[in-house]
């Protein structure tokens, strides 16, 4: 899991196709537990708005899964564990046999969020942001 501001990737072992995804969501970090995860990776996220979902590249937010985000605005810290991502790599499959379990809670860093940086381009073309969310949901640039 790679992450920054209001965004976390999670690389999974298929290409293209079908996954198990499950979400926690705590007011507190979870304990330990044992269970057959072969990887875990945790990281922080800012949710300035509160809107912190699950959401696929190709499809955009899931609004079947809960919003991970539960008490608002603020930092929180999100663990995902996985298995099965060895069991196709780069494959295309309807089911692929991986699972995930994403387990978010507030986050005990509550520092007020640093004033938005823009980015390149952003001042010169006020439809950049868009662009680049296409391109990441898997449309081309127009």
């Amino acid at each position: 899991m790679s992450g920054t501001g209001g965004l976390a990737l999670v690389l999974t072992g298929i290409n293209t196709g079908g996954l198990q995804v499950r979400v926690r969501v705590l007011d507190e970090a979870p304990l330990p537990e044992a269970g057959s995860w072969e990887e875990t990776a945790r990281g922080r996220i800012c949710a300035p708005e509160g809107q912190l979902r699950v959401e696929s590249l190709t499809h955009g937010p899931d609004h079947h899964l809960p919003l991970l985000s539960a008490g608002g605005p603020g930092r929180y810290e999100v663990e995902v564990k996985a298995r099965g991502r060895g069991l196709a790599p780069d494959g295309c499959h309807a089911r692929s046999g991986e699972h995930y379990l994403i387990t978010a809670w507030p986050s005990p860093d509550r520092s007020p969020f640093p004033d938005r940086t823009p980015r390149v381009g952003d001042e010169e073309d006020p439809r950049a942001a868009d662009r680049r969310q296409r391109l990441l949901r898997g449309g081309g640039p127009t």
